[in-house]
């Protein structure tokens, strides 16, 4: 059984649509106009700000490959009867894992119990580990991991197929390991949902959004450079909050989105795992 560890809560994505709505002076204020600020009425508009809110988050995540709030640790729980909830085939050696990550760790998969305290299980190719477990079937403390993507056509949540960890030995025991995964960004398909980079992040993304609507609104079209340099600065200070040393030439992304070219997300939903949000 996996879980998973949280991220401070953003805001919603309905507050960011509501606060770019404002910025960019298209936000609803009631009939006397005394009222909070609100999404407009107008249905194009509204579906307008969600799209620009999502790029914006899209452009914000794929600006930095190495976004420490995207690694998460992973814990595993193994069932040496194969019997678990992410057992493949009831076998106690095969795991699936969830489905919106990068399968393969950041560093390998560690045991923290049994007295085996940081032992690690190496990470091989998924053809090695399986020709271990077909020649030598043997029980024990793992010592190799191999990932593969299992293909299959059966859903975890509302996203099909997903990936399997397969280990050797086969767990003996209910050994506790984890390890840090890459998590893959979902698009946001509700207004409650949030964004995973964490609530200091919040100003960044809406200086991107703004920057992307002022490409798509001829009104803004000399405030454009403008609103660049805010998105990038942005960019930087969130960089530096971040503590990332590797990350993308925001030039380079700026010039692809002015081609027309969108970013787009790497996985289209949001699920959950086990029961839990992801």
């Amino acid at each position: 059984m996996f879980s998973v560890t949280s991220q401070d809560q953003s805001m919603t994505f309905e507050r960011m649509m509501v606060i770019l709505a404002r910025r960019v002076g298209v936000a609803s204020y009631g009939t006397d106009g005394t009222e909070t600020a609100a999404l407009p009425d107008d249905a194009d508009l509204r579906d307008q700000l969600k799209d620009v809110v999502q790029r914006g988050i899209d452009l914000f995540y794929t600006s930095n490959p190495m976004w420490t709030f995207l690694r998460k640790r992973v814990e595993l729980v193994c069932f040496p009867a194969g019997d678990g909830p992410d057992n493949v085939n009831r076998q106690a050696n095969r795991y699936r894992l969830p489905g919106n990550v990068n399968p393969r760790p950041v560093e390998d998969w560690v045991i923290h119990d049994y007295g085996l305290s940081t032992r690690e299980v190496v990470t091989r190719p998924y053809h090695e580990v399986f020709k271990y477990s077909q020649s030598s079937p043997i029980t024990g403390t793992p010592q190799f991991a191999g990932i593969v993507n299992s293909g299959s056509t059966e859903s975890i949540g509302t996203i099909p197929g997903w990936s399997e960890i397969l280990f050797w030995p086969t767990p003996d025991l209910a050994y506790t390991m984890s390890a840090t995964l890459r998590w893959l960004p979902p698009k946001l398909a509700d207004l409650n949902l949030t964004h995973m980079a964490g609530r200091e992040h919040d100003e960044t993304i809406l200086s991107a959004c703004r920057w992307i609507w002022a490409q798509d609104d001829e009104a803004f079209a000399d405030r454009r450079d403008a609103f660049e340099k805010d998105w990038l600065s942005g960019l930087a200070r969130s960089l530096a909050l971040d503590g990332s040393e590797k990350t993308r030439n925001p030039a380079r992304l700026t010039d692809t989105l002015r081609r027309g070219n969108r970013i787009v997300g790497l996985i289209p939903t949001r699920y959950s795992f086990n029961g839990n949000p992801m």
